[in-house]
């Protein structure tokens, strides 16, 4: 599994803008609440409270 801290390792990550990241980021909540919400499988839950650590981790 990937940690958010070895993204920066990732070409495409590092070379995208701090504002597309956030973006991305953003976008991660909004689309795994809808899945979480309609299916709460206990995978998708933990998906869901993954991309809002990171959007937590960036200020978001």
């Amino acid at each position: 599994m990937i940690n958010v801290h070895q993204f920066g390792a990732l070409p495409a990550y590092a070379a995208a803008d701090d504002e597309a990241v956030s973006v991305l980021v953003a976008g991660n909540v909004v689309l795994w609440d809808e899945i979480s919400t309609a299916d709460p499988k206990p995978w998708k839950l933990e998906v869901f409270d993954a991309a809002r650590r990171w959007a937590r981790h960036r200020g978001l």
